[in-house]
């Protein structure tokens, strides 16, 4: 199977909220940095914040891939892509309002970027980062 490949059937496994099929692709000592920046280390908590993505809090999530961009040498894959948020399944409360105001989805842009192992078996890190209206503001 070759890197793209691979992240093609992440994803697929992660739009359908497959969680162990999702977690199989990771190293047990695997870092995830999702896109508000939280850093998550080894299997445990990785599969603790997919759990939440997962359970429904945002409504259904439904990803567009856009493109591919491989480093085989590397070992690196950029994915990019966009996801829905379906609102008009249960979602959480503070989303709730929202649907008030609104009769479609909305959605948002981003990408990943996948590091993976020197056999290019395993996921070892998972980066997110998205645009975003108001941007992140880190502070040293």
């Amino acid at each position: 199977m070759t890197l793209t490949e691979k992240v093609d059937a992440f994803a697929e496994a992660f739009e359908n909220c497959e969680l162990d099929k999702v977690m199989s692709w990771f190293a047990h000592d695997a870092v995830y940095t999702s896109y508000d920046g939280k850093r998550c280390e080894g299997l445990s908590a990785i599969r603790k914040e997919f759990s939440r993505l997962f359970s429904g809090t945002y409504g259904r999530l439904i990803f567009h891939h856009g493109q591919t961009i491989v480093d085989e040498q590397e070992k690196k894959v950029v994915y990019t892509w966009s996801c829905e948020h379906d609102l008009t399944s249960e979602c959480s409360p503070l989303l709730k309002p929202i649907r008030l105001f609104t009769t479609t989805n909305k959605s948002w842009e981003g990408l990943d970027i996948f590091l993976f192992d020197e056999s290019g078996e395993r996921i070892t890190e998972k980066q997110v980062y998205c645009r975003a209206v108001v941007p992140k503001i880190k502070w040293f």
